[in-house]
């Protein structure tokens, strides 16, 4: 709507006033000069009804003198009597008005009319019209002046027109001491301006006050428009200056604003993108319009609700935004520019497909910046209390910062998010979630923790009870594929399990097994069965590869890329190897390598294909096609070689099924330099 369809539109409400009112009371104030039954050229008198009755026909009279000069009265018919009523048919008068600092004419015509000299008062019955020289048209069955009271008023109903506007009401009175319009029912105000196409009005009863400076509609306020838009409310106020134009505009004791257009209110611009339905509602509406007449300012509240809903082809989702206040900023030309909301603001991000995921934010207070050409919030801060929720992701934040370029949510100032179908827990120093995906980034001091579901498998890679703790530098989650990624650095912490790794990979299908993958100078420190540091037991096995691949299904741990496994003083070297862990987690149950492979103990050397340790009987078994075992004093060969680490004992089984074991008893002297363990 252009700013003169504004101004029209308010325009339509002071007519209402100003045609009525004045002009009515203008021509009705004063009595009328002495001998007002004065006949015209050629008039002539009927026989009196009674002594003392007049009656004329074809009667025009003039006041060319006084406040009423230029006041004409035409009838068809003059019955008076002198001192009592006179009554007029075919009655017409035109007389002359100020209205706004202009002079004007107006015209009133009725079936017949009563004038009363004494009260003075004067009654139109029947068809009653009245036209003024500015195009207002006023129409009713029945017209009441009294100039005693100063007041005009019909009981019936009243209908109206002018130029690009019509309207009517059941019942008006105004009084011109006060200066006061009263539309007593059924008020009804209808647009013919091109601009505001077919704007309908409706309301209970309204009324204007001219030193007040108010127009008010009360009682199931309704404004409607061609297009389906339609504002409710309980009550509407507009506040005018001097000029007659709208500072102000109240819509109170509850409204609803639907617009299917792409501008939000009557009066405001919209972008050249095609937009959804827009609706707004709450308690209270107000609306500042400023020095160029143009709508400057809305604020809704308290129970704010704007409610943005798709355009067709555009993304399929419903957007609601919350607030005990919402303020609504508009450019010069009328178009949204900004939003903000105070006390209990929220976002949600409602998916029309079921399929999809919805999204809440809620916080104290936000600012948004919004589009001028679709009038959707591009950016966004949260303030304050900030509370992420997406199905069961919940995150929270002192503030935050939304894009709907790449529907990022970006968590700041001790962020931490949560996801209680996977037990998960993560805190980082910022953290920014894809609010449409689930897919989240964090940075700087990552700490994620796995919990223990309840009828579940233990923590990734921990016991019963135990939670796995993975911290680095950098973390990313994929929904498509449900990938957690650590990189830059990341330990991983599982009772007393320890793994670390330049980049750590967990696949995490929900409600399946987990698969952790880690690469890149790979170290572990693994727990055997039974493990209690507490007590005297076996020791950890230590480990360093190139890369490391823990299934959560198989229980399983398999190295690979120049392999070192250590436990105490043992050391296997291989290309591969797994640890077998136990099914209820919290230690492994064997260990197999190779192939092939070298077991180091101390300065003797065993050379085979493959090995296996079973820290439940404390025995490493290495076997192979050909087994050879040297130390310092002397080489050995046979189909296995089984160590005991409790008491240092070495079985060399023959090759033959037949010969005896050799036995190396006692522990050989350290050969020199002794190999590296891991740390």
């Amino acid at each position: 709507m252009r700013r003169g369809g504004i101004r029209r539109l308010r325009g339509a409400f002071l007519v209402v006033a100003f045609g009525v009112g004045v002009a009515v009371v203008a021509s009705l104030r004063s009595r009328p000069p002495d001998e007002p039954n004065a006949p015209v050229a050629g008039a002539s008198p009927r026989p009196a009804s009674s002594p003392g009755t007049q009656r004329l026909d074809q009667v025009q009279h003039e006041v060319l003198k006084g406040e009423q000069a230029g006041l004409q009265v035409e009838a068809g018919e003059w019955v008076g009597k002198e001192g009592e009523d006179a009554k007029l048919k075919g009655a017409r008068i035109s007389f002359g008005y100020v209205a706004r600092g202009q002079r004007g004419r107006a015209t009133i015509t009725a079936r017949e009319a009563t004038l009363t000299p004494e009260m003075p008062r004067a009654i139109f019955r029947g068809d009653v019209v009245m036209v003024s020289d500015d195009g207002f048209t006023l129409e009713s069955d029945e017209l009441i002046y009294r100039g005693d009271k100063q007041m005009a008023r019909t009981d019936g109903p009243a209908r109206f027109r002018r130029k690009d506007f019509s309207g009517s009401s059941t019942g008006f009175h105004y009084d011109a001491a006060a200066d006061r319009l009263e539309l007593d029912a059924d008020v009804r105000i209808k647009m013919h301006d091109p601009d505001v196409p077919g704007l309908d009005i409706r309301a209970d009863k309204g009324s204007y006050v001219r030193e007040e400076g108010q127009l008010k509609l009360v009682g199931n306020v309704v404004l409607d428009r061609a297009d389906g838009s339609r504002l409710t409310a309980g009550a509407m106020k507009l506040d005018l200056d001097e000029q007659m134009q709208v500072k102000r505009a109240q819509f109170n004791d509850g409204f609803d604003l639907l617009s299917r257009s792409a501008g939000l209110f009557p009066g405001t611009q919209a972008g050249t993108t095609p937009t959804g339905p827009r609706e707004l509602r709450g308690r209270r509406l107000d609306l500042w319009f400023g020095e160029n007449k143009a709508l400057k300012q809305a604020v809704a509240g308290p129970d704010a609700e704007m409610v943005l809903r798709p355009a067709p082809g555009g993304r399929q989702e419903v957007r609601r935004l919350k607030a005990e206040t919402l303020t609504l900023d508009f450019s010069e030309d009328g178009r949204l520019t900004g939003l903000s909301g105070l006390q209990g603001s929220s976002l949600a991000l409602e998916p029309v497909d079921r399929r999809g995921v919805p999204v809440l934010i809620t916080c104290r207070r936000f600012e948004a910046q919004v589009s001028p050409e679709t009038g959707d919030p591009t950016y966004a801060k949260f303030n304050r209390d900030v509370v992420f929720t997406r199905g069961v992701q919940r995150a929270s934040a002192e503030r935050a910062e939304y894009s709907a370029d790449d529907d990022l949510l970006s968590l700041r100032d001790e962020p931490r998010l949560w996801d209680e179908a996977r037990g998960t827990e993560l805190l980082a120093r910022d953290i920014d979630v894809v609010a449409r995906t689930g897919d989240i980034g964090a940075r700087v001091n990552v700490r994620h923790v796995y919990k223990q579901q309840a009828g579940g498998p233990a923590g990734l890679l921990g016991g019963p009870g135990e939670a796995t703790v993975i911290t680095g530098q950098r973390f990313a989650w994929k929904s498509q594929g449900q990938v957690a990624q650590y990189t830059g650095g990341a330990t991983l912490r599982a009772g007393q399990d320890l793994l670390e790794a330049e980049e750590l990979n967990i696949e995490q299908p929900e409600g399946g097994f987990r698969k952790l993958s880690a690469s890149g100078k790979v170290r572990s420190r693994m727990s055997p069965r039974g493990a209690d540091k507490a007590k005297a037991g076996p020791p950890q096995v230590e480990s360093r590869s190139d890369a490391m691949v823990y299934d959560e299904k198989k229980r399983e741990v398999v190295y690979t890329g120049h392999v070192a496994l250590t436990q105490g003083e043992i050391q296997v070297d291989s290309e591969q190897a797994t640890l077998h862990l136990e099914p209820a987690g919290g230690g492994f149950e064997r260990l197999v390598a190779g192939e092939p492979v070298r077991v180091r103990q101390g300065a003797r050397v065993a050379d085979g294909a493959r090995v296996v340790y079973t820290p439940a009987d404390g025995k490493v078994l290495l076997t192979g096609p050909e087994v050879v075992l040297k130390d310092p004093d002397r080489t050995a060969r046979g189909r296995s070689v089984t160590f005991h680490l409790g008491d240092d004992l070495i079985l060399i089984d023959g090759r033959e099924e037949t010969r005896t074991e050799t036995i190396f008893q006692g522990r050989p002297p350290a050969a020199s330099p002794a190999p590296t363990k891991t740390p």
